[in-house]
């Protein structure tokens, strides 16, 4: 089983730039025993080669990653190219890479962000292999339920990750994954729904906190 999160930020995000390179995500992560990473700055690739490298020292799988905008909302693409990431502005031009071994992730679908996915999850739910479990949430309120129903519904995978923009979101919310260490393994097991996802809420300062320091600046 791997452990894997598929929702990070590091380095300059959204003309912002955070306390930590990705690398010291890497480092970080490596610490924490994770096996499977995608670094998904928004509309931005942090991935290279040389850090896939560096990654790969530490025993880590990383996957290349975006957070992208596709008409106003926000969409995780995997193992994506930078070239592909220009090209796509519209779920039209997403569905025409679909082939391309990408794997889709509908991030924080239901949340109160106009970014957020919302009815135009559904109205394009064949395009996405998988759902996530967002990490931000406390006991008793969670904008994660309606993101459960609808992976049920449609048997997709759950994918709990951090949404990591300061290192205190990470290990609380990710996803074990019945796979080998290779994109096409990962891959195969998650639309095989060969995942486990494991997650704790937040306590209310530290949720108080974070939508204080990050969310406010995005």
């Amino acid at each position: 089983m791997l452990k894997t999160d598929f929702h990070t930020h590091a380095g300059v995000d959204s003309n912002h730039a955070l306390a930590y390179s990705p690398r010291q995500l890497i480092d970080r992560m490596a610490k924490l025993g994770y096996d499977a990473v995608s670094i998904t700055n928004h509309d931005r690739i942090a991935f290279s080669n040389e850090l896939k490298g560096y990654a790969k020292k530490r025993g880590i799988l990383l996957i290349p990653g975006i957070e992208k905008r596709i008409e106003g909302k926000e969409v995780i693409m995997l193992n994506v190219t930078k070239e592909m990431a220009e090209k796509v502005k519209t779920f039209d031009d997403l569905e025409k890479h679909k082939d391309e071994n990408l794997f889709v992730i509908a991030p924080h679908p239901f949340y109160p962000d106009p970014k957020a996915l919302h009815s135009k999850l559904l109205e394009n739910i064949k395009l996405f292999d998988g759902i996530e479990f967002s990490h931000f949430y406390i006991r008793g309120l969670t904008f994660n339920t309606k993101a459960v129903e609808i992976a049920e519904r449609y048997r997709l995978p759950l994918v709990g990750t951090s949404d990591c923009h300061m290192f205190e979101q990470l290990n609380r919310t990710y996803s074990m994954v019945d796979a080998e260490k290779s994109i096409d393994s990962v891959f195969e097991a998650m639309r095989k729904r060969k995942t486990k996802l494991v997650t704790e809420p937040l306590p209310f300062l530290r949720a108080a906190r974070t939508i204080t320091l990050l969310y406010l600046k995005y």
